[in-house]
């Protein structure tokens, strides 16, 4: 009876994945058909085409740096795997997760499949998806913390930045004092994770930062051709609305992001529609193109042993 109830346990482990990128797909489709297909062309086409590759080779570096997060648990769980392995957990999990939402839970179905077949152990998994959570939410506040200097404070909207940096810096020197001065392991239910080291926990937020750091250039490189924006004033506003966003449940901040963004940059009277135009393309290139990339993968993932394993039926038949 246990040996069959892990047996199902695991089988909704391994298709929860594509449960997850059909929960994204929908998220993506339904903040894009607020739009009309003119509407999304013409902000597309309004952004001439160099920013628009520029911005493409920013998201790949952007995700580039989100599989670091993988790295790191890797090593934190104290084991090693090739590079494309964990590049590949990374851009699928984050691809996936960035659209769904729940980072932990989304991203950690596609985890768990691929790290399985790759002889990592269950509690090995366990660690590394808590521990790429705890990453996440480090980097997260972190981020507001940092943005909170980087922001104009004399700008509208600025009171949002004010109420979070406080929560934040708190969490973020709460955070540091246990991995300072906690040496003890941390029990949950039947796991037991260890914590992590100060030099760790200040990786784990640097990569946040990073993380944060490139992908606003996806957005810049759309948004500067169309509204002059200083980057200094620009990159506050974008870390602390990607922040803020991230640690909603709203799935990929869909709107979230947007609003914040659009009420904390000082935008030129009349250039809203630009910026909202760079908005939906900046959609378009981090979310949806990674989402459709992610996909094509996993259909060769699900229908490849499918095919074989059919394959292997008919011949013994």
């Amino acid at each position: 009876m246990l040996q069959n109830r892990k047996k199902l346990i695991k089988k909704i482990l391994n298709w929860a994945g594509l449960v997850f990128f059909c929960m994204a797909a929908a998220a993506i489709y339904s903040q894009l058909s607020r739009y009309s297909p003119e509407e999304i062309k013409h902000a597309l086409f309004s952004i001439p085409l160099r920013s628009l590759v520029y911005s493409l080779v920013a998201c790949v570096f952007g995700y580039f740096v989100l599989a670091l997060y993988d790295r790191l648990a890797i090593r934190y769980v104290g084991k090693t795997l090739a590079v494309w392995k964990w590049l590949l957990a990374g851009f699928l999990g984050f691809a996936i997760s960035n659209n769904a939402g729940t980072a932990v839970v989304s991203g950690a179905a596609i985890r768990y499949r691929l790290y399985t077949g790759w002889k990592f152990r269950m509690h090995e998994i366990f660690s590394m998806i808590i521990f790429s959570g705890v990453t996440y939410f480090v980097g997260c506040v972190f981020i507001v913390v940092v943005g909170y200097f980087l922001i104009p404070h004399d700008i509208e909207g600025a009171t949002i930045v004010y109420v979070a940096f406080w929560p934040c810096l708190a969490a973020l020197v709460a955070y540091f004092s246990i991995a300072t001065f906690y040496k003890k392991d941390v029990t949950i239910g039947s796991y037991s994770l260890k914590v992590p080291s100060t030099g760790t926990a200040a990786m784990q937020a640097m990569l946040g930062m990073s993380e944060s750091l490139v992908s606003s250039l996806v957005l810049y490189l759309l948004l500067s051709p169309l509204v002059e924006i200083p980057f200094s004033a620009y990159v506050g506003v974008f870390v602390v609305s990607h922040a803020l966003g991230m640690l909603t449940p709203v799935p990929g901040a869909l709107g979230v992001f947007e609003g914040l963004f659009m009420l904390l940059l000082p935008i030129p009277e009349g250039y809203e529609p630009a910026v909202f135009g760079a908005l939906i393309a900046r959609r378009v290139v981090y979310f949806l193109i990674p989402l459709i990339i992610a996909g094509l993968i996993m259909l060769l993932m699900y229908a490849v042993p499918y095919i074989k394993k059919h394959s292997k039926c008919k011949q013994a038949h």
